[in-house]
């Protein structure tokens, strides 16, 4: 039985947003109001106590099942999220656990020892699959988000034996998912997460056997979702990528002043408000600053350009995209700033994700992060040609354009924004906006080194780059947000950005009306 709350307070809050969600839908017939099935829809919905998300993701089911989709909820016993399920009359709930439970005595411990015997390397763990499933990469990617360490070392003693526990739990959850799949058979599978266990097995299964694979997430403004569609062709693509057909047609539209202002406005307006991506505080108790304001306080030499290192967290969403030049973002981070230390040509900032205060507050995490333990560990002091721009830096990333001359990423979203300015972004993944024309990408991680050490001699982009980087960012930022008319969603500018959600409809009717 999952616990429904970590202490009384917290406890009171839930049944105190519990009542007011209640009270909204006494006055709205939540009865079913779709005429005739057309579909199954199974939604993957692990979450537990993750109160906000779940009103969330139970106002898309709702408004799928209104147009005719049958809706099974996969699901914890004992979830708080049940709860507002049902007042939507969504009742049909199906619990991991009876399937996991049997799954788990299916898996055989020749089996495990056997998987275990062949992983010596990082690399033979990544690549390791179980009846098609990517087991080792959502086993990577749990681990590093469960210990925060940024990296998986198979020949650790403890890393070891946690991967066994891991092993045995992944292939269950294949078993489990392929029981579930092949009982309930839907045609749709809905998914909030995908890259971690057990999430990652029901996502790779649903792609394998043909359903109609679609993942929902935040976006970079309030009251809109990213949704994505999933098929065996771009199973590595970030969500908020853009599809080859949407690429085309955006290459080939006449630009204009007007759509570069639209982009150059959204970018301008959610960052000056603080809601740049707000769902993980990333620009909360900041301001934008003048170029010159900002090189005085950073002790930057005016004389030289300045690169900008944009670090990842380690632990989040660690192995979810793409290809990567190096084994983990740590790698990346650390081959990086010492590669910045060698390089004295220019003025370097070394920013840590701001999303480290909120993620990180959220979790009750309060030791060193892991980002200056790295450098410690690995590198030492820095030079004075290296700046560190801290997580709750007053500093707005927006400031950052109006000086910035190099952006270096594995694939952040400050890759498509960078661009847009004409600054060149040197790209060490693949998955998101890269070999599109407007970054500079590297095959290896040797080529990718070598360049870092010319770096300084780079040119801005050309007309032609910048202009397909902001008809990229035109798709990303304009285009592919799904606003929603029925709901509001915004954040409080507090420790872990509380999410408050409202529904906006007073009856069905509304809502199966709603655009």
């Amino acid at each position: 039985m999952a616990k429904f709350a970590r202490n009384p307070i917290e406890e009171f809050h839930r049944w105190e947003d519990y009542w007011q969600f209640r009270n909204h839908f006494e006055k709205v017939d939540s009865s079913d109001a779709g005429s005739g099935r057309v579909g199954k829809l199974l939604v993957i919905s692990l979450m537990g106590d993750f109160i906000s998300g779940a009103k969330e993701e139970a106002f898309l089911v709702k408004a799928l099942q209104t147009q005719g989709l049958e809706a099974f909820i996969l699901t914890i016993k004992g979830s708080w999220a049940n709860r507002y399920y049902r007042l939507l009359g969504i009742t049909n709930f199906i619990y991991i656990e009876d399937f996991q439970h049997r799954a788990k005595k299916k898996v055989q411990l020749r089996e495990i020892d056997e998987a275990l015997s062949s992983i010596k390397t990082f690399d033979e763990l990544m690549a390791y699959e179980f009846g098609g499933v990517k087991v080792g990469k959502y086993i990577c990617s749990t681990l590093v988000r469960r210990t925060y360490t940024g990296n998986v070392d198979p020949q650790n003693f403890e890393s070891r034996e946690l991967i066994r526990k891991y092993l045995h739990e992944s292939m269950a959850n294949c078993i489990a998912a392929k029981n579930i799949y092949s009982t309930y058979q839907p045609d749709t599978a809905l998914f909030l997460e995908r890259g971690y266990s057990p999430y990652g097995e029901f996502f790779d299964l649903s792609v394998i056997n043909g359903l109609n694979t679609i993942q929902w997430c935040g976006c970079h403004r309030d009251s809109a979702f990213t949704l994505k569609r999933y098929n065996q062709h771009n199973v590595d693509q970030h969500p908020a990528s853009l599809s080859s057909k949407t690429w085309e047609s955006l290459k080939s539209m006449e630009w204009s002043k007007n759509h570069e202002e639209a982009v150059r406005d959204e970018l301008f307006k959610n960052y000056a408000s603080g809601n740049w991506f707000a769902e993980v505080g990333t620009q909360f108790n900041t301001q934008i600053m003048e170029k010159q304001e900002i090189q005085k306080t950073l002790g930057l030499d005016p004389g030289k350009k300045t690169a900008i290192i944009f670090s990842h967290l380690f632990w989040d969403a660690t192995f979810f995209w793409g290809e990567d030049l190096f084994d983990d973002y740590k790698e990346w981070f650390v081959e990086t700033v010492k590669a910045a230390c060698r390089n004295n040509n220019l003025n370097w900032l070394v920013k840590l994700h701001p999303a480290n205060i909120v993620k990180l507050n959220r979790d009750g995490y309060h030791g060193e992060l892991v980002e200056k333990q790295a450098i410690r560990e690995y590198i030492g002091d820095l030079p004075k040609h290296i700046k560190m721009l801290e997580p709750d830096t007053s500093i707005n990333t927006f400031s950052l354009f109006s000086f910035m001359d190099y952006c270096l990423t594995v694939r952040g979203t400050i890759g498509i924004e960078a661009a847009f300015f004409g600054i060149p972004v040197f790209t060490a993944g693949t998955g998101r906006y890269d070999h599109h024309g407007f970054t500079i990408d590297s095959e290896t991680r040797e080529e990718y080194m070598e360049r870092l050490d010319t770096i300084h001699t780079c040119p801005s982009l050309s007309s032609e780059q910048t202009e397909l980087a902001q008809k990229f960012a035109y798709g990303t930022f304009i285009l592919r947000p799904f606003g929603l008319e029925s709901m509001k969603i915004s954040y409080k500018k507090d420790s872990t950005a509380t999410l408050q959600v409202e529904y906006l409809f007073h009856s069905m009717d509304e809502l199966i009306k709603a655009g």
